[in-house]
Order: structure tokens, then sequence, then C-alpha cells
């Protein structure tokens, strides 16, 4: 009897194995079944074969349910206000028309923490002229990621007002106003490619920019506007102007960036000098900024294209040799800075040629 027992839970065991074993599993590693297949507590929603429109999904959804969109349009603004994950099988678009009236709304508006949005085309269509609100992305949560996406043809691709979210490897192009507005803090933007709008990236405070390629935006390339940025391998190239940072707007503690080398201007690097004394910036910068600097020397640069061609603050007895300043919005800014020496170079075609603020 026992031996016939042992038998029969050995039998039921390998059943229930081999259940599991034969789920049906597409390429891409998602179940095929018709209907949303659970695994555990999470499920996944198939758009259009559960639900023809996403926001119906979302409806639907629960917290830590995964949607997956096919390939196709999806003309809708959509609301995401639970923790969940949104992907797109080869590229849907997602698209919107800006309102007749009022300010206008996102694409996608991500009102809760822990989401993500992956392989989607964002944008608004139509011939009405865009409005304010009319982004790509609204994003005011924590802890989201917005992955793998191409963001265009919106009034600014992506409003970024959370904290602790990442943005990575986006194509964000031809959009209206800014690629993306980063009011946020703590935020992480990697390996974009923002290009073609009419501005490139403003920063607010603490937020980290690495590996991104910024070009052929209309006004700046990558501008901040508050402290405690962290940059490294950015590479902006052929943009209006090409980097600004205005310390003079937010106060002395809004000089303290910390921006390496490893960024380059049309392919030369920045030197972002904080507290050093007794240097020479090297010929090939693309933008130099001295800040609480002493006796630095720059000579022999072509510093084109940026906020400013060269920047001093806090700093003294610095000197500025045969160099050209050229399409800068200002060629030298002062700010705060004392007993500096500008000779033989040339000021060409600057907005303003130089600015000075308490020196």
């Amino acid at each position: 009897m026992r031996i016939h027992l042992l038998c029969l839970f050995c039998l039921f065991l390998y059943s229930f194995a081999q259940v599991d074993r034969n789920v049906p599993v597409c390429p891409n590693g998602v179940s095929e079944w018709n209907d949303a297949y659970k695994l555990g507590e999470a499920t996944t929603i198939f758009v259009p074969d559960n639900y023809t429109t996403i926001q119906a999904a979302i409806d639907a959804a629960n917290d830590s349910d995964t949607i997956l969109v096919r390939a196709g349009l999806y003309v809708e603004h959509i609301v995401v206000n639970k923790s969940i994950s949104i992907l797109g099988l080869d590229f849907p678009t997602i698209s919107t028309y800006s309102p007749l009236g009022g300010f206008g709304f996102p694409t996608v508006s991500i009102l809760a923490n822990n989401v993500t949005i992956s392989g989607f085309i964002l944008q608004h269509e139509g011939t009405r002229p865009l409005k304010e609100f009319d982004q790509g992305i609204e994003l005011a949560s924590a802890n989201c990621n917005i992955l793998g996406n191409v963001i265009r043809h919106n009034w600014e691709g992506i409003e970024l007002s959370g904290c602790y979210d990442n943005i990575a490897n986006n194509t964000i192009e031809h959009n209206y106003g800014l690629g993306i507005g980063c009011p946020g803090s703590e935020n992480l933007l990697a390996n974009n490619t923002i290009s073609r709008n009419d501005g490139g990236v403003i920063m607010g405070p603490s937020n980290s920019l690495l590996d991104n390629t910024v070009t052929e935006n209309n006004w700046y390339g990558i501008s901040l506007w508050s402290k405690n940025n962290i940059l490294r391998n950015n590479n902006m190239t052929n943009n209006a102007f090409n980097f600004e940072f205005d310390g003079a707007i937010g106060g002395p503690e809004m000089y303290f960036q910390d921006i390496d080398t490893s960024n380059t201007v049309n392919g030369k690097p920045m030197y972002y000098f904080i507290d050093q004394n007794n240097e020479t910036v090297p010929e090939d910068a693309g933008y130099v900024a001295l800040i609480n600097c002493t006796n630095i020397d720059v000579a022999n640069a072509d510093l084109q294209r940026n906020a400013h061609g060269v920047q001093l603050a806090f700093s003294t007895n610095c000197t500025i040799t045969d160099c050209n300043l050229s399409h800068n919005n200002f060629g030298l800014f002062i700010y705060e800075s004392a007993n500096n020496t500008i000779h033989h170079s040339s000021f060409i075609n600057n907005t303003f040629q130089v600015g000075n603020m308490y020196s």
C-alpha cells in the first residue's frame, strides 16, 4: 500500500511539472495565450487581444501587472495611475490630438510610482497647433523607467518633475519645444539621443546625465538651471548654443557642478575647473569655466557656440590670451572675480561680447 501511494504521489508531481513546463512561450518570452496569463499575483494583459485600447487595459490592471501592446496605431491619451509595466512589441504608436481649447494634454501621463514605459513611438498628430501641455510624456512620480522609446512631434518630449526616475535609450526628436524639461531631482538620463528639437535638455538640481548625444537643437543643447548635477560622456554637437550654465541666475552655490573632460562640445573636451590653481587649460578646449580658481592660463583656444565662451566666477589672477571667442551668447562672462587679464583675443558675432556682475 505504501509503495502504491508513493507511486501515485510521484505521478502527480510529474504531471504538475509537465503542465508547468508546457506553457506556450513566444520568442520574446511572453505567453501566447489569448487570455491573460497569470503567474503568481502578476498578470500579463495583451492589447488588442484582451482589450482594444491601452487605457482599458490600464483600467483593468492591478499593481505589478504587465501590459504588452502589439504593433499598430493607438489614438488615445493614456493616464497611468498604477504601478505597472507597459511594453510595446515592434514599436506601436500612441498618438493623440491637441484639444481645440485649453492648454493641451500629454500623450502619456504617469501619476503612479514604479511605472515602466518601453518600446513605443509617442507623438501628437494632426494639423492643430500644439499647446503648452502637449508633452509626449508627463512624469511626476518616482522610481519610473522610460526606456527605448521614440518621442517626437510634441510640444515637449518629456516633462520630468519626479525624482529617482530613469530616462534611458530613448530617441527624442522633432519636438516643438524642449526635448526634456527636468525640474525634478535625483534622476538619471542616460544613452538618449536628443536632436532637432527647439531646445535639448534643461536640468534642475542633483541629476545625472551620462552618455547622451545632443545634436542640432535650435536653442541650447544641455542647460543647467540648478546645482549639483553630474555630467559624464555627453556629446553636444551643432546646437545653436551647445552648453549653458549661468550660476548668476541662482546664486554662488549654482556654480558647483561635477563636469569632467569626458563631455565634449563639437568634439572638443569641456574644462570645468573648480578650486584649481596654477594650471593651464589645454588648447583643445571646447568650453572653459573657471570657478574659484587662481592663476589659470587660457591660451590659443577656439571657443564657439556655447552660452559662454569663457566663464569666470570667484576667480583671480587668470589670463585669457590669443583666444577666439565667437558665436556664443556671451563671449566672456565674469562673476565676482578680480585681477584677471584678457588680451589679444577675438570677440566675434557673440550676442553679448562681455558680461560682468559684481566684478
